[in-house]
């Protein structure tokens, strides 16, 4: 399922769990479609997360 929504498959794992933990079955939908989006922000430039250690 998570290469077919261009993220990895763990992250479309998490991100289903803490949905359905946080909000119930909308929230099996919403969490992917938030990691979705994110993604393609951060792809096109629109977020720049720079995290030093």
């Amino acid at each position: 399922m998570g290469a077919s929504l261009g993220i990895s498959a763990l992250s479309a794992l998490i991100s289903m769990y803490i949905g359905f933990q946080l909000l119930g079955v909308l929230g099996m939908i919403l969490g992917p479609a938030l990691i979705i989006i994110f993604e393609a922000l951060r792809k096109a430039g629109f977020l720049k997360l720079k995290i030093d250690f």
